[in-house]
């Protein structure tokens, strides 16, 4: 087994070590961003034993540190072991059928993403069946402030979450319809709260436009965002009044499957639960 991650029959030595590694992952799970005396601090271990399990984890991709800040944040490589654990989950699974009923009702791609770190990463797609359409791969990340999925999983997501974002991430600018201020981006999530849904209106690209809304768990956090995503002339400005009521109402459907019992599902998805 790789150095710093080998297990011995002992309760101290490397299966201490491994158990503080998981702590520092749980802490920057918490508060990510924590510079190294910070955690030191929080976990109440001497910074010299800290920096030394932080050279691990960022060896093996589990931590990432900021060139700039030199803050610690969780790595890359938790974002493939997250989406494995969601497929166990079978989060995908339990939204495939309502996703396969909303492409179908408008056939454009509707895309399920989760928020992972300081990015959204997409889980699972019901890809439209037109020859010019959007698909992004399964496991592709994406910045949070120029996606639908991003943006309802920022406007529903714990506070903090968005400042968070624009300090380790930035605002950086696709499109002349990019939002690239905080200011800006704190006042589209608001109109977003306000109607229920969000909106990339070529932001991410050029020709582009995608509506996305909240998918909410048992626990009643959001778990995941549900998006329609098309070509911009394909889906103009005017037809949004028609399709994000159906990209809610899927993803409240989704969210009643995970548990949720924030609202009713409509007649039409209530009659394919299955009980």
């Amino acid at each position: 087994m790789e150095q710093g991650f080998t297990i011995r029959n002992s309760s101290s030595g490397t299966i201490a070590a491994l158990d503080r590694g998981l702590s520092i992952l749980e802490e920057l799970a918490e508060a990510p961003g924590l510079a190294l005396t910070e955690l030191a601090e929080r976990l109440g271990v001497p910074k010299g034993s800290i920096h030394r399990h932080l050279a691990v984890l960022e060896r093996h991709g589990y931590v990432s540190r900021s060139p700039e800040t030199k803050r610690y944040s969780l790595g890359p490589r938790l974002i493939h072991l997250g989406y494995s654990a969601r497929g166990q989950l079978k989060l995908g699974t339990t939204a495939e059928p309502l996703m396969a009923e909303l492409r179908d009702q408008f056939n454009e791609t509707v895309h399920l993403a989760v928020f992972d770190g300081e990015q959204v990463t997409h889980v699972h797609a019901v890809v439209s069946r037109h020859p010019i359409k959007m698909d992004a791969a399964v496991g592709e990340p994406a910045l949070a402030h120029v996606s639908a999925l991003g943006k309802a999983l920022l406007a529903w997501g714990p506070p903090g979450r968005v400042g968070e974002v624009v300090a380790h991430r930035g605002l950086p600018r696709f499109t002349e319809h990019t939002l690239v201020t905080q200011d800006q981006l704190e006042a589209d999530l608001e109109l977003s709260r306000e109607r229920g849904f969000t909106l990339d209106n070529e932001e991410s690209a050029v020709g582009l436009r995608c509506v996305g809304a909240p998918v909410w768990g048992a626990s009643g956090d959001v778990v995941a965002a549900l998006s329609l995503s098309a070509p911009a002339q394909r889906l103009p400005l005017e037809a949004i009044s028609t399709v994000a009521p159906a990209v809610q109402e899927t993803a409240k459907a989704i969210s009643h499957e995970l548990g949720w019992r924030g609202g009713a599902p409509t007649r039409r998805f209530a009659r394919n639960r299955k009980e």
